[in-house]
């Protein structure tokens, strides 16, 4: 294979003028020559021995080794030069910044980058460069389909640079086709900018192309972020900032995606401040997303996903006018066609709080296929006007329009989980067959030429939740709510309870449910509808369960506290029988008789205490 030494600016040549769509839009010859010779031959390593950036380069410092002559710029050059999967990796000695006069070379083979660390080394773009761009060709061509980048140990800073002849820049990492790894890196004050919102790419980290200028989007086998912090980016959109622009922080549309133990902090966009995750199996787990800001419909956590799981993450204090938690779109076959997994989204061990949607919501739920929250804390999120504050222990009015902590779709199953003392609604249901979030639904869909809306009988109520073991209390707005409309109106089936505390929220006579539920040794104060009876009844219906402050134990737990003596306390259903086998909290679910709600005190009630009359006020709303 024949070194390539780029004289003018790399990508230039391959775009000759025009956009990176037409870069893409044709096989890519030379790439896919490229790519046909390296498939089986071994690869070599390159070591880079000096911070500097050369104007003028030569690979061969790399290629034959020369003490201290080895650049970064020229590693690659002299990896696009080499046969195989090359590694590039870092003299033990070296430390400090790599300053980038311009942008990286195009990478047309598979290659690792392996770092000392992000502390030990930044590659500085100032604004004036991008990073690691695999080669635009790749776009459309098959024989991409093997290319594999993984990077691991550098600090990426200030990555940004116009693509020639397009209207989008390209940020930190760029890839298109094959596996992506990154691990152990470091991506800040790195910024994007695009025009139409007609294609996404760009970002500091862009994996995959979605765009509706193709006939088709390009998708990633895999695409994996491990360890990695990216924070202070930004990207800008065109003057509509409901169009999804490029993503101030991940952007990735794989076939499988895996977000691990990594922080996603103070990023801000015109439209997309959240990471945007498009797959058939999307895992997020021990990950920190918070502070990150939107003028548009999203931060938080955005998700088009078949199936999935959220764990252990932080999803918190993150601001947009419309989904600033966790946007979640389930059992989606948008991208990928069926598949044969049919298990449940779930969503465990996670907090979602203290989310400000200007005029939206917290988090958005919608599955064509189950959805789980298992020990979910949802607090403190506001989804009401900002002079609207909730205050434990107290009622407030909700208006007509606010949006909710919480707003479900589809088939939603809640166990063990708390869902307090937030601005607005605490629940809200979707009533049509043509789901919720509409406008934003619609953005997505026109994007990729599909639609992801689900479909059921006409006039059939969609939605179903299921909340078991879990507490709904201190809500400003209606506890459960639905948005039901002459054609779509609730039945008892559409909400079931079980060991379910819905007390305190919003005021008047239907301040914790609107809908009719069916219901089974469940508290629930105030409701338009009593509850039909399930199976064992055991329901307690307009009595006070003196609840405690919410309690915060740490950052993915909170907790609202009940007393020996409550009307929840021993109040559940004495055959229970586990599962669960613990409370949200992880702590024995059954002490004496189980009790009503997320939370089973832990004292066992002694004979005196037990042979005295317990006098529980009634709830007056």
């Amino acid at each position: 294979m024949s070194r390539r030494t780029f004289h003018t600016h790399p990508v230039t040549r391959l775009a000759a003028g025009g956009s990176l769509l037409a870069a893409g839009a044709g096989v890519g010859t030379l790439g896919a020559a490229m790519f046909a010779q390296s498939a089986s031959a071994t690869g070599t390593t390159f070591v880079v021995t000096t911070l500097d950036d050369p104007a003028s380069l030569d690979p061969g410092n790399c290629i034959t080794p020369v003490a201290d002559a080895c650049s970064l710029r020229e590693a690659i050059e002299a990896s696009n030069g080499a046969p195989g999967a090359d590694t590039i990796t870092f003299d033990p000695s070296l430390s400090g910044t790599i300053v980038l006069n311009r942008s990286l070379d195009p990478l047309f083979d598979s290659l690792t980058i392996t770092g000392p660390g992000a502390d030990v080394i930044t590659v500085e773009g100032n604004r004036t460069a991008w990073g690691f761009l695999e080669d635009p060709s790749s776009i459309g061509n098959q024989a991409a389909a093997d290319f594999n980048l993984e990077i691991s140990g550098l600090h990426l800073n200030g990555m940004n640079a116009q693509f020639p002849g397009g209207d989008i820049t390209l940020g930190a990492i760029t890839v298109f086709t094959g596996d992506l790894t990154v691990r152990d890196v470091t991506v800040s004050d790195s910024a994007s900018q695009m025009g139409g919102g007609s294609y996404l790419v760009g970002g500091p980290i862009s994996a995959g192309l979605l765009s509706a200028a193709l006939s088709d989007v390009g998708v990633l086998k895999s695409a994996t972020f491990e360890r990695v912090n990216i924070t202070n980016n930004s990207a800008l959109n065109n003057a509509n900032n409901n169009i999804i622009g490029n993503s101030s922080s991940i952007l990735a549309i794989a076939e499988n995606i895996d977000l691990i133990d990594s922080t996603v902090t103070d990023n801000s966009a015109a439209s997309l401040g959240a990471p945007l995750l498009v797959g058939r199996d999307v895992n997020v787990s021990g990950t920190t997303i918070t502070d990150n800001t939107s003028l548009g419909p999203w931060a938080g956590l955005l998700m088009i996903t078949q199936n999935c799981s959220v764990s252990g993450s932080v999803i918190d204090h993150n601001q947009s006018q419309g989904n600033a938690g966790l946007f979640l779109l389930s059992g989606s076959q948008q991208f990928f066609g069926p598949s044969p997994n049919t298990d449940a989204c779930i969503v465990s061990d996670t907090s979602l709080s203290y989310n400000t949607a200007s005029s939206g919501g917290g988090s958005v739920l919608y599955g064509k296929r189950p959805i789980e929250l298992n020990r979910v804390t949802v607090v403190g999120n506001i989804s009401a006007p900002s002079g609207v504050q909730p205050l434990a222990q107290d009622v407030q009015t909700t208006s007509t329009g606010f949006y909710a902590a919480l707003a479900v779709g589809g088939d939603i199953w809640i166990y063990s989980s708390t869902i307090a003392n937030n601005t607005g609604d605490a629940i809200l249901l979707s009533a049509s067959n043509t789901g919720l979030g509409t406008g934003s639904v619609n953005s997505l869909s026109t994007l990729g030429k599909r639609s992801i809306n689900p479909r059921s009988t006409p006039n059939e109520f969609y939605s179903t939740l299921h909340i078991s073991h879990s507490t709904i209390s201190g809500n400003s707005g209606t506890g459960i709510n639905a948005t039901p409309t002459p054609n779509y109106q609730p039945t008892a089936a559409n909400v079931e309870l079980d060991h379910a505390l819905i007390y305190g929220n919003g005021t008047g006579p239907s301040g914790d449910m609107t809908l009719p539920s069916t219901a089974r040794f469940s508290l629930i104060g105030a409701a338009a509808t009593p509850p039909v009876n399930g199976a064992g009844g055991g329901n307690l219906l307009g009595v006070n369960p003196m609840l405690q402050p919410l309690k915060r134990t740490s950052p993915l737990l909170s907790v609202v506290p009940i007393l020996l003596g409550s009307a929840a306390w021993n109040a559940g259903d004495p055959a229970f029988v586990p599962p669960p086998a613990t409370d949200q909290r992880g702590l024995p679910r059954v002490v004496d008789v189980i009790d009503i709600g997320a939370y089973e005190v832990q004292e066992v009630a002694t004979p005196s205490e037990t042979s005295e009359t317990v006098v529980v006020p009634a709830f007056t709303g």
